[in-house]
């Protein structure tokens, strides 16, 4: 069982949470870059990310009835609305947004931007909840929002030598 080490994908054995960061990540990959070739061929953001839910919510849907989950949760009106909250504005609305990224500066750079989700998360978690900060997760913040603006940042433009007079 792994315990989170990324050293352990090199020497001991390799649990089912290290197995499934692996596939997601793949899977990010793979709906970044279809994603950007769908929109190549005229789809809109929005009709991309409908097309995604869709697919993604049969696939769900598969997966339930083959487990027999297919019951919905029991939750009060404050679920719902915190589930609906969840669809819409931190998933389509977000997807959109990613989309429109991906159209506009291509999947290399904007992919590089699913990095912040970590320092939005610990920003409000502080901000709206009343979350302990510490200084790891400053320093791991501004690392990110780092890297984050190296990659997206304006290539050098090299200077150009004077022309020889001679």
């Amino acid at each position: 069982m792994g315990d989170g080490n990324p050293l352990k994908l090199f020497t001991g054995p390799v649990g089912y949470g290290e197995v499934a960061m692996f596939g997601c990540v793949l899977a990010w990959s793979a709906y970044t870059l279809l994603g950007k070739r769908i929109m190549g061929e005229g789809m809109s953001p929005l009709a991309a990310t409908t097309c995604a839910a869709i697919t993604g919510t049969a696939i769900l849907f598969v997966a339930c009835a083959v487990t027999g989950d297919l019951a919905l949760p029991q939750a009060n009106w404050k679920g719902w609305l915190a589930l609906a909250y969840m669809g819409l504005l931190g998933t389509a609305i977000a997807y959109i947004w990613f989309f429109d990224g991906v159209k506009a500066i291509g999947p290399a750079r904007s992919a590089v931007f699913i990095n912040l989700v970590p320092v939005v998360a610990i920003t409000l978690g502080v901000l709206l909840l009343g979350e302990r900060l510490d200084f790891a997760m400053v320093a791991g913040a501004a690392l990110v929002v780092s890297g984050v603006w190296i990659i997206n940042r304006a290539p050098a433009v090299p200077a150009t030598a004077p022309a020889n007079a001679g």
